[in-house]
């Protein structure tokens, strides 16, 4: 609560230590809530059901990997609002893009209409340095 009186727009995460205090943590101001065992638990199966998949997976979590995972926010005002996702991430892959409603588009096409509030999510590593520089990407 502390954090968010000092910066109302942080997002915060916060580790669930026993069933049912999501909501708890969530009501105190949490944006997102992370249960370890939970995710533990998914992984498991994830890792039961398609041991490949997992290995792809981990190209996050592993200092040697040189694909990375990247969200682009299209912003209030940003170049992006408007475009088509092949315009504004050229060749860049794009995982999927969550709507400002929720919707999710995984692998959208190519003429997929971003607008503000949407989340993009790309894989790469010097295809996002270009989205970066790109004179359509948001400024940091």
């Amino acid at each position: 609560l502390v954090a968010r009186a000092v910066n109302p727009d942080l997002f915060i995460v916060a580790r669930a230590s026993e069933p049912g205090s999501d909501q708890r943590l969530l009501h105190a101001g949490a944006n997102r809530v992370v249960s370890p065992f939970v995710s533990s638990g998914r992984h498991m199966a994830l890792v039961a059901m398609r041991p490949r998949v997992d290995d792809v997976v981990e190209l996050e979590t592993t200092d040697a990997a040189s694909m990375k995972l990247e969200e682009v926010r299209v912003e209030p005002g940003s170049p992006l609002d408007g475009k088509t996702v092949g315009d504004a991430m050229g060749s860049t892959p794009v995982l999927a893009v969550r709507h400002a409603g929720g919707q999710i588009a995984p692998n959208p096409p190519s003429e997929l209409q971003l607008r503000q509030g949407d989340l993009v999510l790309l894989l790469g590593e010097e295809e996002l340095a270009s989205v970066r520089r790109s004179p359509a990407a948001p400024e940091d």
